[in-house]
């Protein structure tokens, strides 16, 4: 089984090489799960939650107060098999799926 630590560097790697544009905003790691293997699965996978915030230029006069204290972020979900480190997914923050 990989590490932890292994599975947050693949999916880095992974991240690079599918989105590369959501990998060059620097993203970080916002949680890491261990899922275990359910059904058909031959093995557990590892889920890494990526965080990325987006730079935009400030409006001259902000509308409400959420417009000034408002972060803009971009979500993704990198999904490994377990013992292998293989990529199985790469999901946007809207479609999170989490284990039950």
């Amino acid at each position: 089984m990989i590490t932890p630590s292994d599975a947050i560097g693949m999916g880095r790697g992974y991240l690079a090489e599918v989105v590369p544009d959501f990998y060059a905003l620097n993203p970080v790691v916002d949680e890491i799960l261990l899922v275990p293997k359910r059904g058909d699965q031959a093995n557990g996978e590892w889920r890494v939650f990526f965080t990325a915030k987006i730079e935009e230029k400030p409006k001259k006069r902000p509308e409400t107060l959420a417009d000034v204290i408002r972060t803009r972020k971009i979500d993704k979900m990198v999904a490994l098999d377990a013992e292998e480190g293989a990529l199985i997914a790469v999901r946007n923050g809207s479609s999170f799926q989490f284990a039950k």
